[in-house]
């Protein structure tokens, strides 16, 4: 069926920025261009909207998006008391006694407490359940007395862990099965899609998750072209479980090659960095430079892409150095924070790609100036500095970290504003056109996918987004909140407001 989209604004993402009118033809786009729409089958009346191409997220954890639906959301809450009402309350509404309960979403630096929650806080909680509360970062949570009693955790100072300590412990906790699931992943995939994203990422593909990803393609229940990183332990065996989707999408769902973890969170002072902290702290590596390289070299050597979370400048220096010699083909550094400029050079000269968590700026920009001071804190998500140097970066939200909301990330980078109003590094802030760039074309190329999404031209997939404004003309402070009013991936409506 001929498609045409006509009356409103579209922005191309090529270097004629703007359209007239696409032609679209069983989910692929045929023809854009100026003047009056030609004939077709079927016409879509912009109504003076704007149509642009759909986000790609570059970075998140769709399992995990997919969990929040399953457990105590902790996001927003402000003190310590809260969390503890609305853990006892999803205990007692859902009849959980004595079973597992996760919270997710805490952060101690908005608590009034001003301090973590601990084991005895939690023990306070009736109901005998065994409960865990995540911090937001996803790099630390805490344990009451029957959760550590039923993991064998001994060595935790207050019930808090941090870390790979922290990881291996809450990769024993029991995973919630059956429909309950499988309807969790449908909600989350219809949160991307509500955010106008048609690419999503499973950004940490441990060995536990291969029958729940099973589960998923026999059942038919993803629509979102999904991208999966495994772990090192696992790659093997996830290339072995679906050899159809290396490289390449089979039922919406491809393996873009492997996630390795190189150290924390700078919000938690766990991000590896040269100098200190202002405690005096420099937090701490993930792993030794003989696991980095080991892991590198075999993607390498297999031809297989390799992303790794990097936040600390150190991270990243241990990651550009195993690139460096391994010749990795657009490697990606996730998170990117403390990314120094001097680094930027081998960045260029390796062809690896950053992905800038950048709406850090807003979420926790405060947190790191008292983290790092304001002077370093100016520093993080350089991208204006990347850009400066012709290297190609993406932008994400770490999903569930934070919402999937790619206008308030555009609306960051461009403003760098921080929640208390001050402007963190106003000389690495960007225009609206480069940040989209981030979102779509930028972010194609980082999944060897350009030329197909990210744009609209000939050739490519009708993977759109029509919003209430254009905004490459919208007031900078209007941008965060663009609405979404339909996304289509391949030709089809998957949201629609």
């Amino acid at each position: 069926m001929r498609r045409v989209y006509y009356n409103g604004r579209i922005i191309t993402m090529e270097e004629d920025i703007y359209a007239d009118y696409v032609v679209t033809e069983n989910g692929i786009i045929k023809e854009t261009g100026r003047g009056s729409a030609p004939e077709a089958d079927e016409y879509v009346d912009l109504k003076g909207n704007t149509l642009m191409p759909s986000f790609i997220d570059p970075h998140s954890h769709m399992t995990s998006v997919a969990y929040s639906f399953l457990r105590v959301q902790l996001d927003e809450i402000t003190s310590i008391k809260e969390i503890k009402e609305k853990i006892e309350k999803f205990i007692v509404s859902g009849n959980k006694q004595n079973q597992w309960v996760v919270a997710m979403g805490y952060d101690n630096n908005i608590l009034e407490e001003k301090r973590h929650i601990t084991d005895k806080d939690l023990d306070d909680i009736p109901g005998g359940c065994a409960i865990v509360v995540e911090h937001k970062s996803g790099h630390s949570g805490v344990f009451n007395t029957e959760a550590m009693k039923r993991l064998g955790i001994t060595s935790a100072v207050n019930g808090l862990m941090e870390e790979t300590p922290y990881l291996e412990k809450l990769r024993e906790v029991p995973l919630e099965e059956g429909q309950a699931l499988m309807d969790a992943y449908k909600k989350a995939q219809d949160k991307y899609f509500s955010y106008g994203i048609t690419t999503a990422q499973e950004g940490y593909g441990l060995g536990m998750l291969l029958p729940l990803y099973k589960g998923l393609m026999e059942a038919g229940i993803l629509k979102i072209d999904l991208v999966a990183y495994p772990d090192f332990d696992s790659i093997e065996k996830w290339y072995s479980a679906f050899p159809k989707s290396r490289d390449e999408y089979d039922r919406s769902f491809k393996i873009g090659g492997l996630k390795i973890m190189l150290d924390g969170s700078p919000q938690g002072k766990t991000a590896w960095i040269s100098g200190t902290y202002t405690d005096g702290t420099c937090g701490y590596p993930a792993l030794s430079d003989e696991e980095v390289n080991k892991a590198v070299s075999w993607a390498a050597e297999n031809n297989v892409q390799v992303i790794s979370h990097c936040n600390g400048d150190m991270a990243c220096e241990q990651f550009i150095d195993a690139v460096g010699r391994c010749k990795n083909k657009r490697a990606v550094i996730i998170h990117a924070q403390l990314l120094r400029k001097d680094q930027l050079d081998k960045v260029k000269e390796y062809e690896m790609i950053p992905s800038f968590f950048v709406a850090h700026t807003f979420h926790w920009g405060d947190t790191h100036i008292k983290n790092f001071g304001l002077e370093r804190a100016k520093t993080i998500s350089p991208a204006n500095s990347a850009l400066k140097k012709g290297i190609l970066f993406t932008f994400h939200q770490d999903a569930p970290v934070i919402e999937q909301d790619m206008f308030e990330t555009i609306w960051c980078a461009v403003k760098r504003q921080t929640k208390d109003g001050v402007i963190l590094g106003e000389d690495e802030r960007i225009s609206v056109l480069e940040a989209l760039k981030a979102v779509t074309v930028n972010a194609a190329y980082q999944y060897f996918e350009e030329g197909t999404k990210g744009v609209i031209k000939e050739g490519a997939k009708e993977n759109l987004i029509i919003v209430d404004k254009d905004p490459l003309k919208a007031e900078i402070d209007d941008i965060k909140n663009i609405k979404i009013l339909k996304t289509i991936k391949d030709g089809n409506t998957v949201y629609s407001a």
